[in-house]
């Protein structure tokens, strides 16, 4: 599994950014992480309930795509 930062510079790349919750936890901010694409629309953790693991994923899965 990547690290957080490995994870943020690949999203970069791709114009995405990966944001965690500054809000004290409760059901819509579970304390985890956020994947929002350039269009501003969240790929994964709508609820900031994504693992890195994930994130990852769904990174993997758009820079195939965009091979």
């Amino acid at each position: 599994m990547a690290t957080e930062a490995a994870l943020r510079r690949r999203a970069k790349k791709l114009g995405w950014r990966v944001e965690t919750s500054r809000k004290d936890f409760d059901t819509n901010h579970q304390g985890l992480f956020q994947l929002i694409d350039d269009t501003n629309t969240v790929r994964a953790g709508v609820n900031f309930d994504a693992e890195l693991d994930e994130i990852e994923q769904r990174i993997a899965e758009e820079e195939q795509r965009r091979k």
